[in-house]
């Protein structure tokens, strides 16, 4: 029997197989850049592409906390625009701030699903704005015009959000004309000997099937402000990390997170207490969890740890110069909301399972979805949450979003 991790878990044959192209699976920009994480990425992206005379990025009020730390560490002041319920940006607001000293914009494709970046791009280029896609949750979600990342200046990915890897980002630039290559250091002996010991940790054999609850006390919260500082923004993607990206079926694994998340949402249907937050899959979106509102996510996370699922309360840490009084949506989102797992590395039945015991904890008298939930105070991962994510080096933070 095995636990339902969060994220797909590295194992014994993913540096083994037939190589793959996985680079152009994820992006087709004439120029890409490997770099150990995303969050570097973006660094770059804003080093590289910045508005010459501007100083402030424009992010969404919605957000992790390390996009707002690549900003400052880049040499900008971050602003924040709202998203509604629907994590849709308004583009009136868009348009007021970015007419408003904006260096760039970051458009974050929340969970893989497309934001409006054809509305986006136009308006950017109107005004002269960089526009800068943060896919950092998207592996190959696509409109009919082209896949996610390509419409924008540039594009950040993460593909250890989607993939069974411990590290790794990627700077795709579509922007021909955009200025000298980025200064990247090489992936050296000690990034790959941090991966190579984190994907060691993390081979240990597991049936594809059944639930089982994890060793160790469950968690009781997150810390509310998180320190997301890294001391390097340039370091390369380990020679590990890109092995183990080369034997990656991306085809296979796009099809099954939609065959799981389509499965998840249909059997959480109608749950009263629940309210899915990305809605129905378009046909190019590939999501990267199931997110799921609900009035205390932190007891249904201690619920579901304690039933064999693994789950986190999703972007809930604050960055520290996040002004939350002033974007009320997103404070409700960062204490509501709930990602469990659809990843490719769950069998159908899993799935099921997933969906019984949501439905259990409400049947069980769990809080109904309404105003005022509060997070506990403290926060202490849980020991295979850790073993997931993989053994963070020195120069990165730790805490529970992982590497982004």
């Amino acid at each position: 029997m095995t636990l339902a991790t969060r994220l797909p878990v590295p194992r014994p044959g993913t540096l083994q197989g037939p190589r793959r192209a996985w680079l152009d699976q994820l992006t087709q920009a004439p120029r890409r850049y490997l770099v150990d994480n995303a969050r570097t990425a973006l660094f770059q992206a804003l080093r590289l592409l910045g508005r010459e005379g501007a100083r402030r990025v424009l992010l969404p009020a919605y957000h992790c906390g390390i996009e707002v730390e690549s900003v400052l560490a880049a040499g900008y002041t971050p602003a924040f625009y709202d998203v509604n319920d629907s994590l849709r940006p308004d583009p009136a607001e868009l348009r007021r701030l970015l007419v408003s000293d904006a260096a760039a914009l970051v458009l974050t494709h929340f969970n893989g699903f497309p934001q409006p970046v054809l509305e986006a791009r136009d308006l950017c280029r109107d005004l002269g704005v960089p526009l800068i896609e943060d896919c950092a949750h998207v592996l190959r979600s696509a409109l009919p015009e082209g896949l996610l990342g390509s419409f924008g200046d540039a594009a950040v990915f993460s593909p250890r959000k989607h993939l069974p890897v411990v590290s790794g980002g990627v700077l795709a630039i579509n922007r021909v004309a955009a200025g000298p290559a980025p200064s990247i250091a090489p992936g050296g002996p000690r990034l790959t000997a941090r991966d190579a010991r984190s994907l060691l940790r993390q081979w240990v054999p597991r049936p594809r099937t059944g639930l089982t609850p994890p060793e160790g006390a469950p968690p009781v919260g997150d810390a509310e402000v998180r320190d997301f500082r890294q001391s390097r923004y340039d370091l390369g993607m380990s020679a590990v990390t890109r092995r183990a990206l080369e034997r990656q079926d991306i085809p296979a694994a796009v099809e099954a997170r939609r065959r799981n998340y389509a499965r998840l949402c249909l059997r959480l249907q109608g749950l009263d207490g629940l309210r899915a937050l990305c809605g129905p899959l378009s046909a190019g979106t590939c999501p990267m969890f199931c997110l799921v509102e609900v009035e205390d996510p932190w007891s249904l996370h201690r619920w579901l740890w304690r039933e064999g699922v693994e789950t986190y309360v999703f972007w809930s840490s604050f960055h520290r110069c996040f002004p939350r009084e002033e974007h009320p949506t997103a404070l409700r989102l960062k204490t509501h909301v709930l990602a469990l797992p659809i990843h490719q590395q769950l069998a159908p039945e899993v799935v099921d399972a997933v969906a019984d015991r949501v439905a259990g904890y409400f049947s069980q008298g769990g809080s109904r979805l309404q105003a005022g939930a509060a997070a506990p105070a403290a926060y202490s991962e849980p020991v295979a949450a850790r073993a997931t994510h993989g053994v963070q080096g020195p120069h990165e933070s730790r805490g529970l979003g992982g590497r982004s």
